[in-house]
């Protein structure tokens, strides 16, 4: 499942990619703690992670960066999905302990 969701995150954005870190982030938002496949519970779940009143608001925050580059900054609009997987991630690695920083 993992890579079939990064390869989907990678070309269309829409859902994040089911990595270790980001199932494990979603297994202790949920009442489920494991995810072997994306179907329409894990995309329920997905959904619930996004719309707990404290996540939405850091992650509707977070949608606008500014990314700087040597002489040019600009201002990036990331898709939600982008956003979540973020989370989810930076959230599943410290539930396990790893510093991803």
């Amino acid at each position: 499942m993992t890579r079939t969701t990064k390869i989907m995150f990678g070309i269309w954005g829409n859902v994040p990619a089911f990595d270790l870190c980001f199932k494990t982030a979603l297994g202790a938002n949920s009442r489920r703690s494991v995810y072997t496949m994306l179907n329409d519970q894990a995309l329920q779940d997905v959904y619930a992670l996004y719309a707990k009143p404290q996540n939405r608001c850091y992650l509707d925050a977070a949608r606008k960066y500014t990314l700087t580059f040597p002489g040019n900054s600009c201002r990036a609009r990331y898709p939600i999905a982008k956003l979540i997987d973020m989370y989810g991630f930076k959230h599943g690695a410290h539930l396990k302990g790893k510093n991803v920083d």
